[in-house]
């Protein structure tokens, strides 16, 4: 599932075998109607684990 392959313990996992992730654009900022929603913490908990 999304919560899954967005956990902490995954990224800790994938971290040895890959450089960075490639999400879609809308796992990163969501739209409401024609409106930028507030970002998630994708980004964030990536660069904890020091994936770009």
């Amino acid at each position: 599932s999304y919560l899954e392959i967005t956990s902490d313990s995954y990224f800790g996992f994938i971290k040895d075998f890959v450089v960075g992730i490639g999400p879609w654009k809308e796992t990163i900022v969501a739209t409401k109607g024609n409106h930028l929603a507030a970002a998630t913490d994708l980004v964030a908990k990536a660069h904890a684990h020091n994936l770009q």
